[in-house]
This record gives C-alpha cells, structure tokens and sequence, in this order.
C-alpha cells in the first residue's frame, strides 16, 4: 500500500507534490496545537476545580469555626438575659418578703382581661403589666394565703420597674403558685382562659421534677412543648424559684423563649441547638421548615442526620470537653446527599450542644460561580482554537498561491520549450506553434521569450540548410524513428544480388553512394 502511494506521489507534478507535502505539515502542526491546547485547558480545569473545592472546604471549616464562636456567645448571651431577669425577679420576691413591712402598696392588682375585652379595649391591651387569674375555686382565699399576698403586692410593685423588662409579645412572663388555690400571673397581658391548669403544663411539671432532684438549682430549662393548645409556636422554657421569707419554695417564674429565632435564620450556616433527648431548641436552616412539630436532630428528611449521627456527635462533643478542643467532623447528609463539616460546642450548664454545618446551598452558587467561570475560560480557548484554524487557512492559501505563482513561469517556460521542440522538428508543427502565438498577447515576458527562441530556431534552421546530406539524414531519421519504421527491403535485395565472388572487388566508395541514395530515397518516400 506505501509503495504504491509513493509510486502514486512520484508520477504526480511537483507543484501538487509540494503542496501535499505543505498540506501534511499544516495538518501535524495543527495536531500538535490542538492537543496541546487540549491538554493545557484540561489539565488547568481539573487543577483549578480541585483547587477551588479544597479551597471551599477550608474557607468553610474557617468559617464554621468562626461563627460558631460568635453563634455560641449570641446563645449564651441571650439564655443569660433571660436568666438574669428571672433572678433578678426572684431576688426582688425574697427582699420584699424580708422587708414587707417597709413597703405600703394600695393599688390592686388587676384580673386578666376576658377574650371579648381583649379584641374591645385597646388602651388595656397595649399597657404593659401584670395581671391574675385563679384557676380553682378558692378564690376567696388567695388573701388569706401568705405567700400568694406576697406574689400579689410584689408583683404591682414590680408594675413601676416593668418597662426595664423589655419584654414584648409573644414573649411573656408567667408566675404560678405551688398551692391547690393556684394562682397565675402574667406579664405584660394575659387573657382568661377557661379549663386550663398551668400545674398540668409541662414545663410547670419538668421543673418540679428537676427541683426535687437537684435542690440547690434554682432554674431550669424545658423541652421544647406548645404555648397553648392550638397554637402553631413551640418553645421551650426557663424557669426560676421564688422562695418565702422562711426560704421555702412556694412558686415557680417562667419565662419562653421561642424555638424560631430570626437572627438565626441570617446566618449562612445551619444552626441546631440540641437538648440531651435531641429535641431541638434553636434552628436556623437554609431549608424552609414548616408545620413539623417539635423537631429532632434524627429527623433525617429534615436535618439530614440520624440517630447514629447525633450518638457521633454527642461522642464527640464529650471528647471535645475532655481535650478543651474544638473538633470539625465530617459528616454524609442524608437531604442533600453530601458530605458537611460539622462544629459541635457542649453547653454544660443547660446540657446543650450546638451544632453547625455547611450550607450546601451557598456552596452550590459558589460552585456553580466557579463552573460559570471555567466554562468562559474554556470558551475562551475555543476562540483561541478557532483564531488558530483560520490562521492556518489563511497561510496555507497564502503558501498554495505563492506556489502557483513560483511555478507558473516554469510550466509556461516548459511549455514553451516542448512548443519549441516541437516547431523545429518540421514545418507543420512550427505553422501550428505561430498560429497559436499569434493569438496571444505578446507584451508579457514569457512571450518576449517565446519570440527569443522563434528567432534562435530561424538561425538554426539556416544552419541545418548549411548542413551535409549525411547530417540531414541522421538528423531526420533521428526525428521520425518514434512515428516510422524504415523500410529496407530495397537495400536487402541489392546485397543478395552481390555475388560472393565479386565482393571482393566491389568499390566501397560506390558502394557508400548507392546506400546513401537508397536511404535517401526511404527517407523522402517515408516523409
């Protein structure tokens, strides 16, 4: 096959050789380009995607580090203030029962507004106090109960110092009394509610329970439950003491502190904040969260972890308190089918751990940014590739003009040659040739040449006339020897009749004539 491609290639002109040939080297330089094109772009494209990914990941775990400080501290400080104006309540109770006798207090105390005086009476309802309620009926013994006369007096003396509370709806404070009389306080409004008992609420029955194990706390915190039965909030709840004159415990303070927290949802990381049951307290999830209940950690269609899951956390986060370490874990999200770097922080005091992890959503825009940027990168190239292609083209146009323009003189001149060759070989052919040259323009310099060689063959024609009849036999036989074949039967019949007797006093000069008039006689007869 090679062989005969090379047979095929040598049989074909030299200016379509050359022109194969430059065609080939254009093809294997491009080749070469665009694979090294290729290679680059590539190469860069899977070094500048893993370098953006692990980029990502640190900035993230930075990140995470960071604002989980900084959303530990915002935790702390807000549970603090409420603590601290629940203490400062009870604080207020005890004084007043050691010092009762100091204070004097006329005004009483009013009753909870009715639903229908609630929606009727604006002034009432948009004044910050405290309000009561009875939920039995003893009603006509709560003045004969001290400790309820104390929460009674104290409270509308607490009404002077209630905008230091700083304590809107649907936020609330709530007091209720340990006694069967039940007596319930709210602030800053509170309406009447028919068959409700703040004894059988859960937050009133956890801190019992938690009193009774742990005497020499004084707060606590709740799960997370309903404000009221039908309400769609969940919160949870911190309670405090309050303790008579003789330091008995006689009421509970509650105040609620709602799950949703909007300074949460700002933040670009998901926050979970998690009780020892996995309830969880505080979210702040880039996922929208709605009409689920109370939430669990191991609510995988939600969170995306599960019960393994937050049993590695918790391990964790007991590790971590042993090595005063924070520590970063890597773990698979069931929702989004990924794997996120997880903070864990252990409030000791609450029992609490804190939870951050990626925000899958934002790392999805930045890494769809990245991908926006490689592929213009990459478009860019492709313009490079096809600035490349059009420049070849163009030169290998140019290299193919400039080819025919190098050979065009010498095929013109190779043509001119054959015509001259064939103009001095006879007559006809030379009639022929300036029949032919006539019709052209004979201003270019192929032409000029032309007539150069017309004139060149004017003298050697004079100079073939000069010539011997020898010469001019040689001459023409040498012309007519491709088209004829001299016929010498003539010549053959004239040395059979030569005797062998006489042949030796044949005449070679003679001899010589006679053959030269009989090949002149071949020739002209042949002509």
């Amino acid at each position: 096959m090679c062989m005969i491609i090379c047979s095929q290639f040598k049989q074909m002109k030299m200016k379509t050789q050359i022109i194969i040939l430059d065609m080939m080297i254009l093809l294997i330089v491009l080749s070469v380009c665009t694979l090294g094109i290729y290679v680059e772009a590539i190469i860069f494209y899977d070094i500048s995607l893993e370098s953006s990914n692990m980029m990502m990941n640190i900035t993230d775990i930075k990140q995470i580090d960071s604002i989980g400080n900084h959303v530990e501290s915002y935790l702390i400080k807000k549970h603090k203030r409420s603590i601290q104006l629940i203490d400062n309540i009870a604080s207020f109770i005890l004084y007043l029962a050691n010092h009762q006798n100091q204070f004097i207090i006329n005004d009483n105390l009013n009753l909870c507004l009715t639903e229908d005086d609630y929606q009727n009476t604006q002034y009432i309802k948009n004044t910050a106090q405290f309000c009561y309620q009875i939920h039995s009926e003893q009603y006509q013994q709560i003045m004969l109960n001290d400790n309820i006369n104390l929460l009674y007096y104290g409270l509308k003396e607490l009404d002077q110092y209630s905008l230091q509370f700083n304590i809107q709806l649907p936020n609330f404070l709530q007091i209720v009394d340990t006694s069967p009389i039940i007596f319930d306080s709210l602030y800053p409004t509170g309406l009447l509610v028919n068959n409700y008992n703040p004894q059988d609420r859960i937050w009133y029955k956890n801190h019992m329970d938690q009193f009774n194990i742990t005497k020499n706390e004084h707060f606590f915190f709740t799960n997370v439950y309903q404000i009221l039965y039908g309400a769609k909030e969940y919160s949870f709840s911190i309670t405090q003491s309050l303790f008579n004159k003789q330091k008995e415990f006689f009421a509970i303070l509650k105040t609620v502190v709602f799950v949703t927290d909007p300074n949460l949802q700002k933040i670009q990381f998901n926050v979970l904040l998690i009780n020892s049951e996995g309830q969880v307290m505080h979210y702040g999830m880039e996922n929208q969260i709605n009409n689920v209940g109370i939430l669990y950690i191991y609510n995988e269609k939600i969170t995306g972890f599960n019960i393994t899951d937050w049993q590695e956390i918790e391990t964790k986060v007991n590790k971590q308190d042993q090595n005063h370490q924070d520590q970063i874990l890597i773990l698979y999200n069931k929702v989004y089918q990924q794997f996120v770097n997880v903070k864990c922080k252990k409030f000791i005091k609450e029992n609490f751990t804190l939870i951050l992890f990626t925000n899958l959503t934002q790392q999805y825009i930045l890494q769809q940014k990245i991908l926006d940027e490689q592929n213009r990168f990459l478009l860019q190239y492709g313009f490079a590739v096809i600035i490349i292609f059009g420049l070849a083209i163009m030169l290998f146009c140019l290299s193919v003009f400039f080819i025919n323009l190098i050979c065009n003189p010498i095929v013109n001149l190779r043509q001119k040659i054959s015509q001259h060759v064939l103009q001095i070989g006879n007559n006809v052919d030379k009639i022929m040739n300036k029949i032919q040259s006539s019709k052209k323009n004979n201003n270019d310099v192929i032409n000029k040449l032309n007539e150069m060689f017309m004139n060149i063959s004017d003298t050697l024609k004079l100079n073939s006339n000069k010539k011997n009849k020898q010469c001019r036999l040689i001459e023409k036989m040498q012309y007519n020897k491709r088209n004829f074949q001299v016929s010498c039967q003539i010549l053959h019949q004239q040395i059979r009749c030569l005797s062998d007797m006489n042949l030796s006093n044949v005449d070679f000069n003679e001899f010589n004539q006679e053959i030269l008039d009989l090949l002149m006689k071949c020739t002209n007869s042949q002509l």
